[in-house]
């Protein structure tokens, strides 16, 4: 390839050493770690302090992939992007919802492109991005934060206090039942005690889990699985299969409910409601329903235990957040108010957790157009993937970056900061970014609220080590601690 009007070419783009016909992905090393596909986030972050700007990683097989480094670079790119916006990913699940004729009317907003995601978005969007439909769940997601901080914390606490090792799946059963609260109008019944493991709840669950750790292996590299069936795409293709069956069960229940009984104009109505009466059709509802359960379990569980582990070891930050939960729950056992607006510092924690341990680690989307990045040409086709964690976890853009000081987004503080907003994104950009980022952000304030007004949490068990199955997850058993208030 040439230079075209004073553009070099996208094979310019510096890159580790690269090998004829199996490229360079498969042989990518950063000194000190382990070269596996869970340590991605270490992997990549090496690339950007080596390559600074933007680095070309080329997969047999696949598009070109280049790999951007500054916020600057994420403005163009995000700015470029029209209104229908293609992001990769979801490969194999995009590859098994064409082959089931339950999708054929609506396939969601996770895996189509296009037109066809426009208008599935056009639908569906107003109900989820309105901050009114918040409030109708606010009690009930306060009800299910107390019964998880009753069974799963008081009731299993050991002699020294502590949670088990088994606190993550805890976590997954709080966000699966305040999801599919939120999806279906319903309580699942997630926090029973001694579920079976051939519960539907479990089956949820462990269906979300499996998929996003199959996805990991199946979306990146050599897409051998497109080819012949390999043991991966099996084992992904059955966890799919039962968690589409177990959540399309309550879903049509949900639906048919709705269908019986009389409208209330008066009434605050569920996200299925809205739906149902802004003439959705059946098809899109039962899709997005499904959606919203599969993306709303280990994202919101993964954040939570991420926030509750930099409080832990930031006893001063915790006692900070404490005193200001303080102030909207004067007594234990207080109930939430009518708005939870008024508790800066701790949306100020939230953000800090998900800049230090965003549950998504970069963004990606593929070019339908040419586009010039720092001198160079990228063609049509070519995958750009923003690396937003390297660039939250660095000193390049962040000040004191591997400090946690929520302190940096309160405007009128000292220590605060202009953090380029192209640069922290954890819940994406423009018209794809997170649907359900009101939820989640709701479901999170409400569990530290609630746990960190009955407890002080602490940590003694060394660094947490985080690895990546598509989302960022906690590794170390989570022990944590829990003190009385």
């Amino acid at each position: 390839m040439t230079a075209v009007n004073g553009l070099k070419p996208w094979t310019e783009i510096p890159g580790p050493p690269k090998i004829p016909f199996l490229g360079n992905f498969l042989f990518v090393r950063a000194p000190g770690v382990e070269s596996r596909p869970w340590n991605t986030h270490l992997i990549f972050s090496y690339l950007g302090d080596k390559y600074r700007d933007m680095c070309r990683v080329e997969i047999p097989l696949r598009p070109p992939f280049v790999m951007i480094f500054t916020p600057e670079l994420c403005e163009k790119l995000y700015r470029s992007i029209g209104s229908r916006p293609v992001r990769p990913g979801f490969l194999a699940l995009d590859h098994i919802r064409k082959r089931d004729p339950v999708f054929d009317n609506a396939k969601g907003l996770l895996t189509t492109q296009g037109e066809e995601w426009y208008q599935f978005r056009r639908q569906v969007q107003k109900p989820m991005l309105n901050p009114k439909s918040v409030l109708p769940y606010t009690k009930h997601l306060e009800n299910i934060s107390d019964e998880f901080i009753e069974t799963m914390i008081a009731e299993k606490l050991d002699d020294k206090r502590e949670v088990s090792a088994e606190f993550l799946n805890d976590l997954y059963k709080w966000a699966c039942e305040s999801v599919c609260l939120i999806a279906l109008n319903t309580r699942m019944g997630c926090l029973e005690k001694n579920l079976s493991p051939d519960s539907e709840q479990l089956k949820i669950i462990n269906g979300v889990s499996t998929i996003l750790k199959t996805t990991a292996s199946l979306d990146n590299g050599i897409h051998v699985w497109k080819y012949f069936p390999t043991a991966t795409l099996r084992e992904f293709e059955n966890a799919a299969r039962i968690f589409k069956e177990t959540c399309f069960k309550h879903i049509h229940v949900a639906l048919e409910t709705i269908k019986a009984q009389p409208e209330d104009p008066s009434a605050e109505k569920t996200l299925l409601e809205q739906f149902h009466a802004k003439g959705c059709d059946e098809a899109t509802t039962v899709v997005m329903a499904l959606d919203m359960i599969f993306g709303g379990i280990d994202t919101t569980s993964h954040t939570v235990a991420f926030a509750l582990y930099n409080l832990a070891i930031n006893p001063e930050v915790q006692e900070k957040t404490f005193q200001e939960i303080k102030t909207a729950l004067p007594n234990v056992d207080s109930s939430l108010p009518d708005s939870l607006d008024k508790l800066p510092y701790l949306k100020c924690v939230i953000k800090e957790t998900l800049r230090v341990n965003p549950a998504a680690i970069a963004n990606a989307r593929t070019l339908t157009e040419p586009l010039e990045l720092n001198g160079y040409l990228l063609e049509p086709n070519t995958n750009v993937v923003p690396f937003h964690y390297y660039m939250m976890n660095s000193e390049r853009f962040v000040k004191d970056a591997k400090q946690f000081k929520p302190e940096r987004w309160l405007k009128d503080h000292s220590f605060y900061q202009k953090i380029n907003p192209f640069m922290a994104l954890p819940f994406g950009h423009g018209v794809r970014m997170c649907i359900g980022k009101r939820f989640a952000e709701r479901e999170v304030e409400i569990m530290l609220m609630k746990l960190l007004r009955k407890y002080r949490v602490e940590w003694h068990y060394g660094p947490m080590e985080v690895r990546i199955h598509t989302l960022a997850f906690p590794h170390t058993p989570l022990n944590f601690r829990f003190i009385p208030r």
